[in-house]
């Protein structure tokens, strides 16, 4: 059941709904119009308010300026050459009154039901006729706000519960992951004590007995304080982290990342200017938390109008990944999940820039590709 009502609501949120109203009311016209192939203005008017309409998925304010000046157009026309083409606005109402589009959609139902009304009393012919016209086309226009509101309504409560279920499960992986890391802490710190212990004893032994070997010695020495520097890196790597993250890939996030966008609604349009596959572990790992939370924050506050866009480039040794999305939230700073991305990019020596811009939330990430095997500068 799940899966099928994920399939329609990437059904409805890729335009095809309008698109196939549209379409409809294209056809009928078409069909209206065949006793009448010398009514070529009224047939190109009407077809172009239903070409508008469909181009409301996708650009409200241009689908709805399509359809209001093929309106303006259509009450010079004689009343009774009309069809079908009148409706068109309802379409428009619908698609802005379901994704935000309120303006446009007061705008709309506005000049649709003014012009609506204006041809309707060309061909009335008593003050009864004239209630009515009014009547049932403030009916025509109040069912695709409703319609609109209502689809609104279940998308969010949807929305809702997806992040209601993606929070429960971070939960349930914080807490099964502090367990791990309380123990794996436990560990490391006995090991460095060992390590410890054996660095000070193998010191003493060398300093009192002459005769023993003083390089041997100072070799084990040196082994056992690179391990112990490892260990205790490792530890400081998990108290700064907190709660660690599974080892990943950018090319595994970006993978399973277009799923998640695709489940919630959003398009995703990735363009890899290198091979990811080549990145090294360490590099490929930090970025690969990067995108995670970065198509978290996507779903939580991304605008579904418009698609996730995703590019990676390999500029004189530099990686640039830039992500960028639609948003209607406002700003209020950075919060925790900014600055663990931007402490992944300086890990591997690179540099994160995010904020909002003209509507739209950008995520730069600089990360340089010369220097290899932990080296960096």
């Amino acid at each position: 059941m799940d899966v099928w009502k994920g399939r329609l609501r990437r059904f409805l949120n890729r335009g095809l709904t309008e698109t196939g109203l549209a379409v409809l009311l294209l056809a009928m016209t078409a069909i209206a119009f065949e006793a009448r192939l010398d009514s070529t203005t009224v047939l190109v008017v009407e077809c172009t308010a239903c070409v508008g309409a469909a181009i409301t998925a996708w650009f409200p304010r241009a689908g709805a300026t399509v359809v209001c000046a093929s309106l303006a157009v259509m009450a010079t026309l004689p009343p009774d050459s009309l069809t079908l083409g009148l409706y068109a606005p309802l379409v428009v109402v619908l698609s802005c009154a379901w994704h935000d589009g309120f303006r446009a959609a007061a705008v709309t139902t506005a000049w649709g039901y003014a012009v609506s009304v204006f041809v309707s009393l060309r061909r009335t012919a008593t003050l009864a006729q004239d209630a009515q016209a009014l009547l049932l086309w403030a009916g025509f226009y109040a069912f695709p706000w409703l319609l609109g509101l209502a689809f609104r309504r279940v998308q969010l409560t949807e929305l809702s519960r997806s992040q209601a279920r993606l929070l429960a499960r971070e939960a349930e992986i914080a807490s099964q992951t502090d367990e791990r890391r309380r123990l794996l802490a436990g560990d490391l710190h006995d090991k460095v004590n060992h390590n410890l212990t054996l660095i000070t004893m193998a010191a003493e032994a060398t300093r009192v007995d002459p005769h023993g070997d003083p390089w041997a010695a100072l070799a084990r020495i040196a082994d056992t304080s690179r391990q112990t520097r490892r260990n205790v890196d490792t530890l400081m790597r998990m108290l700064q982290a907190g709660r660690p993250s599974p080892p990943t890939s950018l090319t595994q996030e970006l993978r399973e990342g277009s799923v998640r966008l695709a489940d919630a609604g959003f398009g995703f349009q990735a363009d890899p200017g290198l091979d990811t596959n080549t990145l090294e572990p360490d590099v490929s790992d930090a970025l690969g938390g990067i995108v995670r939370e970065a198509i978290n924050n996507v779903i939580r506050h991304g605008d579904r109008r418009e698609p996730c866009r995703a590019s990676i480039r390999n500029t004189a040794g530099t990686l640039a990944l830039t992500f960028t999305n639609a948003t209607t939230e406002p700003y209020s700073g950075d919060h925790f999940g900014i600055a663990g991305m931007r402490e992944r990019a300086e890990i591997i020596g690179g540099t994160l820039q995010a904020g909002p811009v003209d509507g739209h939330w950008t995520l730069e990430v600089s990360v340089p590709l010369a220097v290899r095997h932990g080296n960096r500068p």
